[in-house]
């Protein structure tokens, strides 16, 4: 599974894992508000499901080993702060066990866009 991630640009809709492995699910929640008033539980202000297929609103892709997730340009505001949360299912090796089952990691990161 992928270790911390970077965010880059100044509106940040792009970020990258640092392993290249595409998971079998991957989900980016974006919540409006600061992580002292926002319950990353509810439901989120927007979400998107991300996969390598060009139509999709979340695209992945792989690039100097590691896994970039591009969001739509109006997925974060331009000023203000949110919360994401990313979630990511990956398959576990048929080797480790007799039927496949996935591990799951969420990251819940605030931001501070201005």
């Amino acid at each position: 599974m992928p270790s911390a991630f970077a965010i880059a640009g100044i509106a940040p809709v792009q970020f990258t894992l640092s392993d290249a492995i595409i998971p079998e699910y991957l989900r980016v929640a974006v919540f409006d508000g600061s992580i002292d008033y926002v319950d990353p539980l509810a439901a989120p202000d927007r979400s998107f499901v991300c996969s390598p297929t060009v139509d999709a609103a979340c695209t992945t892709s792989v690039q100097d080993n590691s896994l970039l997730v591009s969001l739509p340009g109006d997925a974060l505001p331009r000023s203000g702060s949110v919360v994401v949360s990313i979630g990511a299912e990956y398959l576990a090796e048929p080797e480790l066990h007799s039927e496949r089952f996935v591990n799951t990691v969420s990251w819940v990161l605030p931001l501070d866009i201005r």
